[in-house]
């Protein structure tokens, strides 16, 4: 069933609750969520409040935002941050997330991780979970911290992180575990996801 005006106005009213409760101390945050919920949002916003809290700081992400985007403000050099055609999904996934944790390790800020699971078998997610679980405290040691977005189960179970939040109301990471999977109607994904991206919009701009 496609969402009602009031179920709108709820998920954003959620997205807002969530994006102003994600902590900027240094900690590791998980956020959830299905698809068309408002993940990328937050993500794409938290630009401003790094911004606020420290002049010149800016948010480091690792996302498909950044793997395929034209970057056509870089000109030829926008080539640089597209996934490598000789290399595996997998590995341009840890690749692009060494990168920005390296970003934010030399000059602040805050990074995001954002589907760490991309392009990964369940062997190599494990994998790259590990690799994080070593890696990622002590190189954001003196940043504002990071968000691990994901829809993988073997994260959330596996991965070291501080704060747990969900877009979809679920309180609890073990809630979220052992909700019930259900087959989604795709048109009414495409009516949801489309529905609650003009109510953003409208006030976005109602707010400038």
């Amino acid at each position: 069933m496609a969402n009602t005006r009031k179920a709108v106005e709820e998920q954003y009213d959620r997205i807002v609750s969530t994006f102003e409760a994600i902590p900027l101390d240094g900690s590791i945050s998980v956020l959830t969520g299905r698809n068309g919920s408002g993940k990328s949002l937050i993500r794409q916003q938290l630009s401003f409040r790094v911004k606020r809290k420290e002049e010149g700081k800016r948010v480091a992400h690792a996302s498909m935002e950044q793997r395929t985007g034209l970057h056509s403000h870089m000109g030829g050099l926008g080539c640089m941050f597209r996934d490598n055609e000789a290399t595996p999904t997998s590995l341009n996934t840890i690749s692009f997330m060494d990168k920005a944790i390296g970003y934010v390790e030399n000059y602040g800020g805050y990074l995001v991780l954002d589907e760490i699971e991309v392009g990964c078998g369940e062997e190599t997610l494990l994998g790259v979970v590990a690799w994080l679980n070593k890696e990622l405290r002590p190189r954001i040691k003196n940043t504002m911290g990071c968000m691990i977005i994901t829809h993988s189960r073997q994260v959330v179970e596996n991965v070291d992180y501080d704060h747990w939040f969900n877009l979809d109301g679920l309180e609890t990471a073990e809630a979220w575990l052992g909700r019930s999977i259900e087959a989604v109607d795709l048109d009414a994904l495409k009516k949801d996801a489309d529905d609650l991206f003009h109510f953003v919009r409208q006030n976005m701009k109602k707010s400038n």
